[in-house]
């Protein structure tokens, strides 16, 4: 009878241990960034972390992945909103923790920020379109009344609003009631009553010349006021209704250093403020890194350069200026948040996330919010630990793949670097890290392809330290080594010449033969690359290389019979291959050149350009209106894609539309096409045959990647994430298993039977 209890009080026991088990894994985060590198196995990260499957898709919250462009808070940091780039407001009621979709506002138009008032009942929003060579800007002004639910657009009409120009700042003074605009002319106004009427405080003396104004902001009183934007700073001591512009003569006459504006004759271009709560402490940061300080409300002024050539977009400090922050938005994608401890006495960067952009920054409740691109929404402490993610859904821009059926193993290269799957595409493991273009707004695209035992292959990428970089396998990807045009010079391919450095790439499909073109040199290899030759210039200068480098038909055969739209597309594959075959055979006039394949590295601009300039694919139907029939297209003479991937015999077609979410596809050797949709709101970049031409992989943005077995047809999304239970976990579990079978006899306890003398 004891014995019994024992055992029924063992498996409660052991039930307890496996439900603290299941909560305890349950709650556990995932360790590391997104984008690292999975903890090695048995290692102590190894057996704590959950297992992340395809952990490059990871998502956190649930509010979707469009760009965060605005956020604002109560002035207790408990509520807040965030402004997407297509209007769709996002908010959270429990100081940040969680984040919800509330509304849309529904107008089609190019949303910039947004100023809620102190108790957050209303919210205003701002959209428009900046000026140009075309005319003046406009502005849309968007009102909730609800805290954001519900949203009514301001009409054109009403007296005195500033249409003709575009905003760019807009704050709530909250002492006051007025909602202050700037924009471009150099121009603010207010309205007191939610809009219906506008006042025009200041106005430039010279409007047509007046740069734009970026930024305004206000004491806590509510008195005094600074505005900043190109070559102008402006202050006000009366809640707005009066403006006083500074000049350069006065910044520079009462600095208490000795460089501020070193005898220009006109201000800088000023970016951003922060105006302390007491309105005497004021940052402004103006071109080229230089923020200007003043303790006194603008008396006298210190000047601080951080980094030569950086364009600080934005700064801000926490209430007691101790901690502060600013934005540098540098060329291209790439930006950096600077962080200073000590009042703006020293800055230091702050470790990038790859992936990440950050578009505006927030203090609130005792802490940094940043908003980005691709729905992320950080917190960071002050105390300078790593920051929470509180939402987002960041994923590579998948720019090409390749996969071979045969071995199951699949590769794909992206802005964030290279991935491969040993599964035919259900799970992937990072490879290589990609490197990100900080010093160059060049365009360039990555691309990836294998021969068709799948061994060897070649990829284009940023690579370490070095852009444009070659390197191959011929062991599959178990080793990697860079490939040399010139192996007599090792950096040839890494001079800093960029006439030198690769365009693209095409690998024949036994993997012997590859091209490589450059913006003035086309070099061969019939070895895998070990050895190579250049093509002679005299042939180059015959051949326009932007059309060259949307090679790759040359094994579409062109003896098929064909009529009507056959024989444009014919037309259309000789005036991209032609030139392309014939440059090979006459460069290695003492070899037989072999086919290239239709799936290499062929630079996507050249191909883009030779489609759309052509009368292609004018034998296109779509859906009708009732998605039951199929009408001709007829929005133009014939249908633009922007990718185009061929099977070998030139029976089926498949090309990425130019139409967002869709493509068209041809069984009959071009002479009828259709459109199917894809079922994804992400860009679609490229689409590939497997090596047996089974399968077509369609990839893009958020880390998509779709799969069809019917020629274009259906599409399945192949890439899932999963999150699993740590190792631990299952070791409890076996344990935990294995002392209960003990416990009921299953197994046999190795010291039950022994005889006791």
């Amino acid at each position: 009878m004891k014995t019994s209890i024992w055992r029924y009080l063992i498996c409660f026991l052991l039930l307890f241990v496996i439900v603290i088990a299941i909560r305890f894994q349950s709650s556990m985060g995932v360790c590391g960034e997104q984008f690292d590198v999975a903890p090695k196995a048995y290692s102590k990260a190894w057996w704590t972390c959950p297992i992340e499957i395809n952990r490059h898709v990871r998502k956190v919250g649930n509010i979707g992945g469009q760009d965060l462009i605005d956020v604002a808070s109560t002035s207790d940091g408990q509520r807040f909103w965030v402004l997407t780039k297509t209007g769709s407001i996002v908010t959270s009621e429990d100081g940040g923790e969680t984040w919800k979709k509330l509304s849309e506002i529904g107008v089609n138009a190019n949303y910039s920020s947004l100023a809620i008032s102190d108790d957050g009942v209303y919210v205003w929003v701002i959209a428009g379109s900046k000026r140009d060579h075309m005319g003046d800007g406009t502005t849309q002004l968007f009102i909730s009344a609800d805290g954001g639910h519900s949203w009514n657009q301001l009409s054109e009409n009403l007296e005195n609003f500033p249409y003709q120009s575009h905003v760019l700042g807009v704050t709530w003074n909250r002492v006051l009631k007025r909602l202050f605009i700037v924009g471009e002319r150099g121009s603010i106004s207010y309205t007191e009553n939610n809009g219906l009427t506008w006042h025009r405080p200041y106005q430039p003396v010279n409007v047509d010349s007046a740069g734009a104004l970026k930024q305004i902001a206000f004491s806590d009183d509510g008195q005094i006021g600074w505005a900043v934007g190109e070559n102008t700073v402006l202050t006000t001591a009366d809640g707005g209704m009066h403006w006083r512009a500074l000049d350069s003569a006065e910044l520079e006459g009462k600095s208490s250093t000795t460089l501020i504006l070193s005898k220009r004759l006109t201000l800088p271009s000023f970016n951003s403020l922060h105006l302390g709560r007491d309105g005497k402490k004021v940052w402004i940061a103006a071109d080229n890194a230089t923020l200007f300080e003043s303790q006194d409300g603008g008396r006298q002024w210190k000047v601080k350069h951080v980094e030569a050539g950086a364009f600080f977009s934005e700064i801000l400090f926490a209430d007691e200026g101790t901690f502060g922050w600013a934005l540098d938005t540098g060329p291209g994608d790439i930006q950096t948040i600077f962080e200073t401890n000590d009042a703006g006495l020293t800055w230091r960067p702050l470790p990038k996330r790859r992936g990440f952009r950050a578009n505006k920054l927030l203090t609130a409740g005792g802490n940094l919010w940043v908003v980005g691109n691709m729905g992320t929404i950080l917190k960071l402490r002050y105390d300078g630990s790593a920051p929470e993610v509180k939402a987002s859904s960041i994923a590579p821009n998948i720019v090409d793949i390749s996969v071979d059926r045969q071995s199951e193993k699949a590769w794909f290269v992206s802005n964030l670097g290279m991935w491969r799957s040993t599964d035919a595409g259900d799970s992937w493991e990072q490879v290589f890290e990609m490197k990100e273009q900080e010093e160059s707004n060049r365009q360039f695209r990555s691309f990836v392809s294998f021969d068709m035992t799948g061994q060897i292959g070649i990829v284009l990428g940023n690579w370490r330290n070095y852009s444009s970089r070659l390197i191959s396998t011929r062991d599959g990807g178990k080793t990697w080594r860079e490939l040399l045009l010139n192996p007599s010079n090792e950096n040839s391919l890494l001079s800093d010449d960029e006439k030198n450095i690769p365009d693209g790439f095409i690998l024949s499909r036994n993997g012997k033969e590859v091209l490589v073109y450059t913006h003035n040199a086309v070099y061969s290899s019939f070895d895998s690359g070990l050895t190579w030759s250049s093509i002679d210039n005299e042939i180059l200068n015959n051949v326009n290389r932007r059309k060259l480098a949307g090679g790759g038909f040359c094994e579409l055969p062109y003896t098929q019979g064909s009529v009507g739209d056959v024989q444009i597309w014919k037309e259309q594959v000789e005036f991209l291959s032609s030139p392309f075959c014939t440059l090979v055979k006459k460069a290695n006039a003492d070899k037989q050149s072999q086919s290239f394949e239709t799936r290499g590295g062929a630079r996507s601009e050249g191909l883009v350009e030779a489609v759309t300039n052509n009368p292609l694919f004018r034998n296109t139907e779509v859906l009708n209106e009732s998605g039951h029939g199929w009408v001709q297209y007829k929005s133009k003479s014939s249908y633009e894609v922007s990718w185009l991937s061929l099977t070998k015999d030139g029976k089926h077609g498949i090309a990425v539309s130019r139409r967002f979410g869709y493509l068209i596809a041809s069984d009959d050797s071009g002479q009828h096409w259709r459109e199917h949709k894809v079922n994804s709101d992400a860009i679609l970049n490229i689409v590939r045959y497997s090596n047996d031409e089974k399968e077509a992989w369609l990839v893009g943005e958020n880390g998509m990647i779709f799969v069809s077995d019917d020629h274009g047809k259906t599409w399945m999304a192949k890439t899932k994430y999963h999150r699993l239970p740590p190792p631990f976990f299952y070791a409890i579990c076996v344990i935990v298993a294995l002392i209960f079978l003990i416990n009921i006899g299953v197994i046999p306890f190795f010291g039950k039977n022994r005889q006791v003398n």
